[in-house]
């Protein structure tokens, strides 16, 4: 499995994204990201996300998983850092 880091934004969520027939609610800057690597890879993968991983609505299901993420991102793959699509942090990169 690959692994998705990302920045969550705001603290509300203001997307609809249905995954595995189940609607969940998620951030914009995670939708971009999902969208944008849907977009620059065709092939198949699996795919770990946090925030659709872990279920948010759940206290006791985060508390026991959180600690678990750094072990996580240790045996995926790959790790995908989302920075977002505003070009002016692309440039400072550059």
């Amino acid at each position: 499995y690959d692994a998705l880091s990302y920045c969550w934004g705001g603290s509300t969520a203001t997307c609809h994204l249905q995954c595995n027939g189940k609607d969940l609610r998620i951030m914009q800057n995670l939708q971009q990201a999902l969208l944008n690597l849907r977009r620059s890879d065709s092939t198949l993968r699996w795919l770990w996300v946090d925030a659709i991983c872990i279920n948010q609505a759940d206290d006791d299901e985060k508390a026991m998983q959180i600690p678990n993420m750094m072990y996580i991102y240790q045996q995926a793959s790959h790790v995908i850092a989302w920075l977002g699509t505003d070009v002016h942090h692309l440039r400072v990169l550059q």
